[in-house]
C-alpha cells in the first residue's frame, strides 16, 4: 500500500549485500528526497569504536568532493560536521526533505550502522518520531562467505587496506584470516544486528532480506510493501556496482565457512530460510 506519511529509509547494512541497489531503487521513486553519497556515517562514528575513523569524512579536504551533492549554504563537509557536533541537525535536515512539496521519503543507507546497539537506534527512531517521521528500518543479509569474499575483493581491487587488515596481495591464501579478523567480524555479525533491529523496531516493524532472493519480483512487492512505495518488479533486472568476477577456491571457501560457522548457524535460528538459501 502506498502511504503519504513521511518517511525515513534507515539502510543498516549489511555490507556487499544490495544496499546501492536499495538507494538506486529508492532514487527513483518520484516522492523520494535522497542526498549523495547514500552512506552518511553519522551514527557509527559516533558509536562504534572501531569507526571513528570515519570522521575524517567531515574534513573538507578529504571530503568535499564526496559529499559535493548535500547542497545548502555551507559546504558539504560543513553540513556533515554539523551532525557529528550535534546529531540533532541530522534529524532536522532529513525531516526538512520530506517537509518539500510531493516528496515523502528520504534515507541514509550506511551499512555500516548494523553495528549499533539498541540505545542507538532508538534515539534515531525517537529523534524522527519527534518530528513527525516513520522510521523504516532496513536490513539486507548475503551469505556470510560470499559477503566477505566480495569485501576482500573490493579491497583488493581499490588496493588499499584498512586499519583493520592488510593491504590484499594473495585474495585466496588471506581470505580465511581476513575473515577472522576484526573488520568482517563487524560487517558479517547479522545476529547482533537482526536482534537489535527486532528490539526496538518490532519484527512487523523491519524489513529482513536476504540478497540472494531480494530481487526476484516477489520481494521487490514485499520491500515496496514495507516501504509503502509503488512496487517496480522490473528494477530486479538491474545490475548496480559489480564487482570483480574473480572466483573463490572450494580449498578457500571450505576454510571460511569454518571461521564463520557460528554466523550461520546463530542467524538460521533467527531466520529459518537461510538453511534454503546459502551454501550449507
Amino acid at each position: 500500500m502506498i502511504s503519504s506519511e513521511p518517511r525515513f529509509i534507515l539502510g543498516l547494512g549489511a555490507q556487499k549485500s544490495g544496499t546501492t541497489w536499495l538507494y538506486s531503487y529508492l532514487e527513483k521513486d518520484e516522492k523520494a528526497a535522497l542526498v549523495r553519497p547514500k552512506e552518511m556515517h553519522v551514527w557509527d562514528t559516533l558509536h562504534v569504536p572501531a569507526n571513528a575513523r570515519f570522521r575524517k569524512f567531515a574534513e573538507p579536504r578529504l571530503h568535499r568532493r564526496i559529499f559535493h551533492t548535500l547542497r545548502g549554504r555551507k559546504q558539504p563537509w560543513q553540513v556533515r560536521r554539523t551532525f557529528l557536533k550535534d546529531p540533532e541537525n541530522y534529524f532536522d535536515f532529513f525531516a526538512a526533505k520530506v517537509s518539500q512539496p510531493q516528496k515523502r521519503i528520504t534515507a541514509d543507507i550506511t551499512p555500516t550502522y548494523m553495528e549499533c546497539d539498541a540505545s542507538v537506534l532508538k534515539k534515531i527512531r525517537s529523534g524522527f518520531e519527534a518530528r513527525g517521521v516513520t522510521v523504516k528500518p532496513v536490513l539486507l543479509l548475503r551469505d556470510p562467505v560470499e559477503r566477505c569474499w566480495s569485501h576482500l575483493k573490493m579491497l583488493m581491487k581499490s588496493n588499499r587496506d584498512t586499519m583493520l587488515f592488510e593491504k590484499v596481495t594473495d585474495p585466496q591464501s588471506q581470505f580465511a584470516k581476513f575473515c577472522q579478523g576484526a573488520e568482517a567480524q563487524l560487517r558479517t555479525n547479522y545476529p547482533f544486528a537482526i536482534r537489535t533491529m527486532r528490539e526496538v523496531f518490532g519484527e512487523e516493524g523491519s524489513y529482513l532480506g536476504l540478497y540472494e532472493t531480494m530481487f526476484s519480483a516477489e520481494e521487490i512487492e514485499r520491500l515496496s510493501a514495507f516501504l509503502g512505495i509503488e512496487a517496480r518488479p522490473d528494477a530486479g533486472n538491474v545490475r548496480v556496482h559489480g564487482g570483480s568476477s574473480l572466483k573463490l577456491s572450494e580449498n578457500a571457501r571450505s576454510e571460511a565457512r569454518e571461521v564463520l560457522d557460528d554466523i550461520y548457524e546463530q542467524t538460521a535460528d533467527l531466520l529459518p530460510q537461510v538453511r534454503e538459501v546459502w551454501q550449507y
